[in-house]
C-alpha cells in the first residue's frame, strides 16, 4: 500500500492500482471526527475523485469501532484553522446564530452534500459502532459494508 504522509488524522492508501482506501486513524478516540479530520477526509476525497486512475473509494477506520461521531471537545477550532473554507460562504466569525449556522453549513451540511454526490462509487467498510456523525457518513456512501 502507498500511504500519503501529510495527513495526521487519516491515512490515504492505495491497496491496488484502481482503489483508494481512506482510513480514519484516531482509534484512541474511537475515530471521533474533529474539524481537522473532516477537512482531511475532504482533501483525500478530492484527491481520489480527481485521480483518473481511481475507480472506487473505500472509507475505513482503525480500532474496534468505525466512529463515535463528532468530537464534542472541538468547539475551540474555527473554520479556516485547517485550510481555506470549501463552500464559499462567509460569516464564520459573526456572533450568535448567524455565525453558528455558517459554521454548521460549512463543516456538516456542506461536506455531507459534497461527499454524498461524489462521482465515484464509495464503500464504507464499517466495523463495530458508527454513531451520530459516523452513521451520517455511512448514509452518504453508495454502499455500506459491515465487517
Amino acid at each position: 500500500m502507498e500511504p500519503v504522509a501529510h495527513f495526521t488524522e487519516i491515512r490515504y492508501e492505495r491497496p491496488s492500482e484502481r482503489v483508494v482506501r481512506i482510513v480514519l486513524a484516531r482509534a484512541d478516540t474511537r475515530n471521533a471526527q474533529d474539524i481537522k479530520m473532516l477537512y482531511e477526509i475532504n482533501a483525500a476525497l478530492d484527491r481520489a475523485t480527481q485521480d483518473d486512475t481511481v475507480r472506487v473509494i473505500i472509507i475505513a477506520a482503525d480500532g474496534p469501532h468505525f466512529s463515535s461521531g463528532h468530537a464534542l471537545g472541538d468547539f475551540g477550532t474555527r473554520v479556516g484553522d485547517h485550510g481555506a473554507p470549501v463552500h464559499g460562504r462567509g460569516g464564520f466569525a459573526l456572533p450568535g446564530p448567524e455565525g453558528y449556522f455558517s459554521r454548521e453549513e460549512e463543516i456538516y451540511l456542506g461536506f455531507c452534500w459534497r461527499w454524498r454526490n461524489l462521482p465515484k462509487p464509495t464503500i464504507a467498510q464499517v466495523q463495530g459502532k458508527a454513531i451520530a456523525g459516523g452513521l451520517q457518513g455511512n448514509r452518504r456512501r453508495n454502499w455500506g459494508c459491515a465487517g
